[in-house]
């Protein structure tokens, strides 16, 4: 980012609609990383969009609480008993 989509210092109303654009279009990218030889940015391959990878995490935390959850309730239920 460039420019006072970087600044931290504008929030004007201006600079958050462009940083909201900045935002999707970063969402509509393929993953990548930081080739740590080149320091070049590189799409992973078979790693989808930003959105799809943020969706598949989404999931993977939501399973991880509902799992979580369940382990504390059946852990206080014995416990009662």
């Amino acid at each position: 980012m460039t420019g006072t989509a970087a600044s931290v210092d504008d929030s004007t109303k201006e600079n958050l609609n462009k940083l909201v654009e900045i935002g999707e279009k970063l969402l509509k990218k393929p993953v990548s990383r930081v080739n740590l030889q080149t320091g070049y940015s590189e799409p992973v391959k078979n790693c989808g969009t930003n959105e799809e990878a943020l969706r598949m995490y989404e999931k993977e935390m939501i399973e991880l609480a509902l799992s979580t959850t369940h382990f504390i309730i059946r852990c206080c239920t014995h416990s009662l008993l």
